[in-house]
């Protein structure tokens, strides 16, 4: 009897083409799917909406200060630099 390949999936492990060896090839059982709930004979009560809190204002940020312009950095260039003039 031949095995029902549905119910596995096909995992390839290794590298495409040359090198030491070939991939490994394994067969892993896929879980059996869950069983189908049955309905409750039951009537169940309807959820009743929870009361919504009223909405809290949004606290606004303290407004912060401009940064502050960089200056620019004056440096000496180290000996052996060229410059273009």
């Amino acid at each position: 009897m031949e095995p029902d390949w549905r119910r596995y999936r096909l995992f390839v492990d290794g590298k495409v083409g040359g090198g030491g060896g070939g991939g490994k090839i394994t067969y892993t059982p896929k879980p059996d799917p869950k069983p189908t709930p049955k309905p409750n004979p039951e009537p169940q009560p309807e959820p009743q909406p929870e009361p919504q809190p009223e909405p809290q204002p949004v606290p606004q940020p303290e407004p912060q200060p401009a940064p502050q312009p960089i200056e620019p950095i004056e440096f000496e260039p180290s000996i052996g630099t060229e410059i273009d003039e």
